[in-house]
């Protein structure tokens, strides 16, 4: 099982989590921070591709994306069904907080799936990669 790391909470409110995302509200506050979305996919290994991760401009640094991903974490390892993502912050945007690229690097359990067809397609894993579906999972996504 995949430790869990801890979250800098003095900014954190309330954390949501619904059917397809996830959202963190400020702390005394009903004004969303930061968000996720995701699908459920069941092809061809059972996953959930998180689609978007959103922290408001002005609570990035706070822990608001890390708070997300914490709660993304903790509903793959209730459910045992492996996140998939993919890293976009190479294609950093104004705006957009530099200190978030390479996060799933710096956090345990996302494993970074290369594919030699796509390099500039950063993709990562969440799950213990001795988990025959998230072992599965990663050897499908290097080879598509």
């Amino acid at each position: 099982m995949v430790e869990k790391i801890p979250v800098q909470k003095e900014f954190i409110g309330e954390v949501k989590r619904y059917r397809d995302g996830v959202e963190v509200k400020k702390f005394g506050s009903e004004e969303v921070g930061s968000s996720a979305t995701f699908l459920t996919n069941d092809s061809p290994i059972p996953h959930y591709l998180v689609t978007r991760i959103d922290v408001i401009s002005e609570e990035q640094g706070k822990g608001f994306g890390s708070a997300v991903l914490s709660e993304l974490e903790d509903m793959s390892r209730e459910t045992e069904i492996p996140l998939v993502l993919t890293d976009g912050m190479h294609l950093l945007k104004r705006g957009q907080n530099p200190h978030a690229a390479g996060m799933y690097d710096r956090r345990p359990g996302w494993i970074e799936v290369l594919n030699p067809r796509f390099p500039d397609r950063r993709r990562y894993v969440f799950g213990d990669e001795h988990d025959r579906r998230a072992s599965l999972l990663i050897d499908h996504l290097r080879r598509s």
